[in-house]
């Protein structure tokens, strides 16, 4: 699509684990404004990876280097991986943001959590299931694993498991706050495929430890001023489970999930005033 020269163009990042793949390179025009998409995302990265006190393993670093995404602190920015991911918009541009007139309005888009869910499924994938709040029938429409009988994990101990993962995801966010990001959304953890498969042959497990991920992402949301939850379950899921026409590649959603999620973030950020590039 060629670009009209009257057309005011806006960025969204979307920084994260495979899952954010999907939305790179994505645009959408509403009037004169054109928006463009950019991911930053590196395969199997924990959310250990994103605290700002976090060490980037031998893999992620190895990811970085290859992409050219080589920290140059400027401007007081402090360069922990949440801000080298998003601070990077070509090769060795990467601090631009920084001295940038604006680059506190940049839309940022974190995505991670979700490999760390999947670990746990690994983990206890066969040897237990688990428990949700008494009262809590978000599991009812998920498969059982043909596991036979197998303990069920006390929901506290389940969601301190859950938490220890995916604290240092909220101190990365903190972080990225911190240095000054006013436009940062967080995604949920995207819903598990429905049904067994071989990427996910636990789908209940899988589920479990997602659905607990998901409470405590909006948990850390209501209570964190300047981070805000994109909740795309409402479109991306039928009765509880993932819709079928957002499977894409094993465990990742597909491109047209994107294209829904995008829409509804911008019309977001149009009513509230702030979709202008």
């Amino acid at each position: 699509m060629r670009s009209n020269p009257g057309m005011r163009r806006a960025m969204y990042y979307v920084i994260g684990d495979c899952h954010s793949y999907r939305f790179d390179g994505l645009t959408l025009d509403d009037g004169d404004l054109r928006v463009v998409v950019k991911a930053r995302w590196h395969p199997f990265v924990r959310a250990s990876s994103f605290s700002r006190h976090g060490i980037l393993d031998e893999q992620t670093a190895r990811i970085f280097v290859e992409q050219r995404f080589i920290a140059r602190a400027r401007q007081g920015c402090p360069p922990f991986p949440p801000l080298l991911m998003a601070i990077a918009p070509e090769q060795d541009e990467l601090w631009e943001f920084a001295p940038r007139p604006g680059f506190e309005d940049a839309v940022l888009i974190f995505s991670y959590g979700d490999v760390d869910v999947f670990d746990l499924m690994r983990q206890y994938a066969g040897h237990a299931r688990v428990e949700l709040a008494p009262g809590d029938a978000r599991l009812a429409n998920v498969p059982l694993d043909d596991v036979g009988e197998v303990p069920a994990l006390p929901y506290e101990f389940a969601r301190d498991l859950v938490r220890a993962c995916l604290n240092p995801l909220f101190d990365g966010l903190r972080g990225v706050r911190d240095a000054g990001f006013r436009r940062l959304f967080v995604l949920d953890l995207p819903p598990p495929p429905g049904v067994a498969t071989a990427a996910v042959p636990f789908p209940h497990l899988h589920y479990g430890f997602t659905l607990l991920g998901n409470d405590l992402i909006a948990e850390f949301v209501a209570a964190e001023p300047g981070i805000e939850l994109l909740d795309t379950w409402p479109l991306v899921t039928r009765d509880g489970v993932r819709d079928p026409q957002f499977n894409g590649h094993g465990l990742h959603l597909n491109a047209a999930s994107a294209e829904v999620i995008l829409a509804m973030l911008h019309t977001r950020l149009r009513e509230a005033g702030a979709a202008s590039g």
